[in-house]
């Protein structure tokens, strides 16, 4: 539960409001401050309740503390062995974290016991050297807003240099990949590039953050209805939630879900699409129905073929 995104930010709350009150500085307006910074707009009279009413029994009413010591929240060897096991994922050696405190640690599984279904084998090289150089180098100029300046392979294997104002890096569980998000000074035009295809990158001069905002972005929608079943809608909303979308619920079951998504990921939409099953129709456009239809032949064809051998 203090690795969960939702229950750990409650633990931190209530750590940072002990922490002031053994400095004698919690107050109704610190608290409720804590909670509007680490937690819920919810949880702004749930949490100060239960602390002042005595439900979580950790302060007196004059607003001091029961609790002696710093409020530290140790890691369990659970929890280290399951760090451990993150730590052996190649992708996390992009951010160059590292393993003090875990040296001795038997990690919970390994990464080469996980299998992966739907997913491309040519990923991005992620225990190149190189290549995690420029990753990094392309963090820090979306952080610093500076531009890059690339040599670039292309899908037609011809060498161009990129001039970028980077925006955003992405990444692609179908594709085990990571694309540069950004705008093409040159034209005036937003651009993506595969980090696989770079060869060299180094950063260049400030620019305005604006430029994003005057950039044309191509982008189609499909329209796609849903029957709500073994929490179908859930999985669709964290299937898609990198793409801008709008629902609307048609009766108790059913629910008609707006995706807009650019032109270059409807494979990957195609992909994402087949893998709801019975439970999802695709209603427009008339071309993405088209593919789809085609894949699902193709597929039974394969099927088929496999079956008479």
């Amino acid at each position: 539960m203090l690795f969960s995104e939702v229950y750990g930010a409650y633990y931190e709350c209530v750590r940072e409001m002990i922490d002031q009150a053994q400095q004698g500085r919690l107050t109704d307006v610190s608290m409720r401050e804590i909670v509007r910074e680490q937690a819920f707009p919810e949880s702004m009279t749930e949490i100060p309740q239960a602390l002042k009413t005595g439900k979580w029994p950790l302060l007196r009413k004059d607003g001091s503390t029961v609790i002696r010591h710093p409020a530290d929240v140790p890691l369990t060897q659970l929890q280290k062995q399951w760090l451990k096991s993150l730590l052996n994922d190649p992708r996390i050696r992009l951010f160059d974290v590292s393993e003090a405190g875990l040296e001795d640690v038997e990690p919970l599984f390994t990464y080469d016991q996980i299998v992966w279904y739907d997913r491309f084998t040519d990923g991005d090289p992620w225990e190149d050297e190189e290549y995690q150089k420029r990753f990094r180098t392309i963090c820090g100029a979306i952080r610093l807003r500076r531009g890059l300046k690339s040599i670039y392979r292309t899908h037609r294997d011809h060498t161009t240099v990129q001039e970028i104002y980077p925006k955003s890096l992405e990444y692609s569980p179908q594709d085990d990949k990571f694309r540069l998000l950004g705008y093409r000074p040159r034209d005036g035009r937003n651009t993506i590039l595969n980090l696989k295809r770079m060869i060299s990158c180094e950063m260049t001069d400030s620019f305005d953050p604006a430029v994003f905002e005057g950039a044309a972005e191509e982008s189609r929608q499909a329209v796609v209805e849903l029957i709500n079943e073994r929490n179908a809608l859930e999985r669709l909303m964290f299937q898609f939630s990198n793409l801008a979308k709008k629902t609307e619920q048609v009766d108790s079951r059913r629910y008609r879900v707006t995706l807009s998504y650019r032109p270059e990921d409807e494979t990957e939409m195609l992909i994402k699409l087949m893998s709801f099953g019975p439970v999802l129709k695709v209603l427009e456009p008339a071309e993405l129905v088209n593919q789809l239809k085609e894949r699902i032949q193709r597929q039974i064809q394969f099927e088929n073929k496999i079956q008479n051998q």
